[in-house]
């Protein structure tokens, strides 16, 4: 028996070191129970736990079973190239790794696996969290994402929520106690894996953002966004916080600059955050003189769309009936976000100047520039946005003039 699975194993030799090389991926060194899953793999080997009972050629299927606490059973199925273990844990556990470092020792050293595994990890997680700055929070999320996305791995379209979802799991074991901490841990934990991801996406050829799966990947963070913001809305600031405040900013404001494509995504991010999180007027005007000064060379950012928000934001009607005066046609989607965000801010008087001032474009932006499929979606949003004001019998008109066919309904509502 022994001479076979000597055989199986160095058959399938690369079919164990790939399975191995995703369970580094998957298992974090840094992680204490990450750590523990791989020592009591490795000790179950070292003491014969593992009993290798019988191989079905027809299926080629290796059927196992580890002495644990409870008794495990573990499949591993050459042919589909997939292992099933009989616990309940899900994903990686340590009777699966342990079955696969019970064939890996008939070819190399699982000690050296094992050493080279632990070498990777730099600090635990556990004392990061302990330490409650800014910056350890950081670190925590780049040692995270350091092993999830390793510099160069293509990441298929269907992984993107699934490395968001792994990455939350790992830091959400180290959350605070204290429930007044806990929102915020979460909004900063996702808003760095987002920008991780998005950074990880625009470094590495062979990604991109115009799929299915990254609208999914987008819809699902935002959605999350929008249920911490309205959890941290309701609890009061503690003053220990404001450090944390002022990361958030900077770290919204480089998903914003200098991540690259769906820029109207990002700024929807960009103004969800000024308009529920960061309400403080200094706050407010510091951000606003900081895009004054602001040079960029990216064709997709606009400036004024930028200046435009915090006149809204700060109530700057001068500045911003002026800058509406010069408005063209690319400038539309960036208003037609700004005239939600005004909307959901409550600046009434800021969403009729917006309106008023694209009103003359809509036509031509609804019916040229909106993708076909879009058209009826984006018609419903711009007659609820025009519900909110009053429009002159000549304003209305015109509005439902520019909705063409995709108009009947609205019109016949109206």
């Amino acid at each position: 028996m022994a001479l076979s699975i000597s055989q199986l194993a160095k058959e399938h030799q690369a079919f164990v070191l790939t399975k191995l090389k995703e369970a580094e991926q998957g298992l974090h060194p840094s992680s204490t129970e990450d750590e523990e899953l791989v020592r009591r793999a490795v000790f179950s080997v070292r003491n014969k736990s593992i009993v290798f009972e019988r191989f079905n050629g027809a299926s080629s299927i290796l059927y196992a079973s580890v002495q644990d606490v409870r008794p495990a059973s573990v499949e591993i199925d050459f042919s589909k190239e997939e292992l099933h273990c009989s616990c309940p844990q899900a994903k990686w556990c340590r009777h699966q790794v342990g079955a696969l470092l019970a064939l890996y020792q008939y070819f190399d050293s699982v000690q050296n696996w094992s050493s080279a595994w632990r070498a990777q990890k730099s600090v635990q997680l556990k004392s990061l969290a302990d330490e409650r700055s800014p910056q350890s929070w950081s670190m925590m999320v780049d040692e995270v994402m350091k092993r999830l996305l390793p510099p160069g791995r293509i990441l298929e379209g269907y992984g993107l929520s699934a490395v968001r979802t792994d990455a939350l799991e790992r830091l959400r074991r180290h959350m605070p106690f204290e429930r007044e901490w806990q929102p915020l841990y979460k909004l900063y934990m996702e808003l760095a894996i987002f920008n991780s991801i998005w950074r990880h996406l625009n470094e590495t050829p062979g990604h991109s953002l115009d799929s299915p799966y990254m609208k999914y990947f987008i819809e699902q963070s935002t959605q999350s966004f929008e249920s911490i913001l309205t959890e941290l809305s309701n609890r009061s600031r503690l003053f220990a916080t404001d450090p944390f405040y002022d990361a958030i900013q900077e770290l919204v404001r480089e998903f914003l600059l200098e991540r690259q494509g769906l820029f109207a995504n990002r700024l929807r991010l960009y103004m969800l955050l000024w308009a529920v999180l960061f309400y403080e007027k200094p706050r407010r005007e510091q951000e606003l003189a900081f895009i004054n000064n602001l040079v960029h060379s990216s064709a997709e950012i606009s400036l004024q769309s930028l200046k435009l928000l915090f006149y809204v934001l700060l109530q700057k009607e001068d500045l911003l009936l002026e800058s509406l005066a010069q408005i063209d046609l690319p400038q539309m989607q960036d208003l037609f976000e700004l005239a939600t965000f005004a909307q959901r801010a409550g600046e009434f008087y800021s969403l009729a100047v917006i309106l008023r001032a694209i009103l003359p474009l809509t036509e031509v932006f609804l019916q040229e520039v909106v993708p076909v499929v879009q058209r009826a979606q984006y018609v419903r949003q711009f007659q609820l946005l025009f519900d909110e004001i009053q429009l002159s019998e000549e304003e209305e008109a015109m509005l439902y003039s520019a909705f063409g066919v995709y108009g009947l309904q609205p019109f016949s509502s109206f």
